[in-house]
């Protein structure tokens, strides 16, 4: 059963915001987050949390004071890659600083903002593919990995272009033996069209032929690592 929390009302996140923000470069982008915070979707992540954690108006202002503080580093393009590379700049900086208690809800309230922002201010050629690769979760064995970069397998990779990233869906199995579900990207590291054509075609056909979605998973690693040496 959800828990009920005692919200902070709009006037006060506008308050939290005027705040921190007071030398923000720029206004227009402080415009649209003041836009995405009356869609209440930052109530709907607080309240989909089934703990207590976040019932204390003081901690859910840690989280937005926190969020404001990573602001500086978004990127409000009218382009695919400059929006990519804002987001994984943010999110590899959130697992580098943020506290683990926070840094679920800020990378939800991350990408709740980016798609807001897609979706009402921009129109994209590719920007289906684009939303569909700001994950808003990292896999819990690379969280501390020092070169995430170099990492084919981060959902985040650092200087990748945005038509290098394939999603898919993996399957998993906790320590009760039973199944879920998470998804995950993969770094097509290479420019070479052929390539990346060529590895998303195998991806999408491993996932329509292939159960067992743990193999694929290796296998998928093992071909990137192959394709990258070519």
């Amino acid at each position: 059963m959800t828990l009920d929390y005692d919200l902070l009302s709009y006037e006060e996140i506008e308050c939290i915001i005027n705040n921190r923000m007071v030398s923000a470069k720029d206004f227009n982008s402080e415009k649209i987050l003041l836009q995405w915070i009356k869609t209440n979707e930052w109530e709907q992540i607080i309240e989909s949390v089934q703990a207590g954690f976040l019932k204390l108006k003081t901690r859910q202002r840690s989280i937005f004071e926190r969020f404001l503080n990573i602001f500086q580093y978004f990127s409000l393009s009218n382009n695919e890659q400059d929006l990519w590379q804002s987001y994984v700049v943010i999110q590899n900086y959130i697992t580098a600083n943020i506290e683990g208690k926070y840094n679920t809800h800020i990378r939800k309230m991350i990408q709740r903002f980016y798609i807001f922002y897609i979706n009402n201010y921009v129109t994209l050629p590719d920007q289906e593919h684009l939303k569909s690769i700001m994950l808003n979760d990292e896999s819990n064995k690379l969280r501390n990995i020092k070169d995430p970069e170099k990492i084919l397998g981060t959902n985040f990779p650092l200087n990748s272009k945005y038509y290098q990233i394939s999603p898919v869906e993996c399957r998993a199995v906790d320590k009760y033996d039973n199944s879920y579900y998470y998804d995950r990207n993969f770094y097509i590291n290479s420019d070479n069209k052929f390539i990346i054509d060529i590895l998303q075609i195998y991806i999408e056909a491993l996932k329509k032929h292939l159960n067992n979605l743990h193999l694929t998973r290796v296998i998928l690693d093992t071909f990137c690592i192959i394709l990258i040496n070519l």
